[in-house]
């Protein structure tokens, strides 16, 4: 006679209140503000990455997601602002290289914190397609970047004949 054993789902203990929620966002705030000042050495990434997960985890992610969002426009505008002071044509246009490449080098940070409201929340709850490196050398399309019909993602083949350079 065969026994028969069944597995049962991790229950979790404790939830995450909104309370919570928003000081985990204030810690990730302040790390976000870090990375943005390139100060980010003392940095926990695995910890900044745990909080970040616990908010999706606990359905907190429409809060993380907003949040981040208000934090990244405040952000380029603030280096919009700071470049529209430059006098010269040729300054202008080293200041915008130096600052683009600034801002890819966070981006890259910052979602390497995100990674998993990435990979979960933004495809499941916000229906965008998940686009993990948009600034590889491949073959990608711009359409592709908030097309998606309900459950079922457009085939874009006829598109990837245009390549980044």
């Amino acid at each position: 006679m065969s026994t028969k054993f069944t597995i049962k789902p991790y229950a979790a203990t404790s939830q995450m209140n909104q309370t919570s929620a928003f000081e985990t966002w204030e810690a990730l705030d302040a790390a976000i503000t870090q990375i943005h000042r390139q100060d980010s050495g003392q940095l926990s990434y695995e910890e900044l990455y745990r909080k970040a997960y616990h908010m999706v985890l606990y359905k907190h992610g429409h809060v993380l997601y907003a949040k981040l969002k208000e934090k990244v426009t405040s952000y380029l505008k603030e280096v919009s602002h700071s470049l529209a002071g430059v006098d010269s044509s040729a300054s202008l246009l080293t200041a915008i290289g130096q600052r683009w490449g600034d801002h890819k080098l966070a981006m890259g940070m910052i979602r390497d914190i995100l990674m998993y409201m990435d990979r979960t929340y933004i495809v499941k709850e916000l229906s965008l397609i998940h686009i993990s490196e948009p600034t590889r050398l491949l073959s990608i399309s711009y359409a592709v970047f908030c097309l998606k019909k309900k459950k079922k993602i457009i085939s874009l083949t006829r598109y990837r004949n245009f390549y980044v350079s």
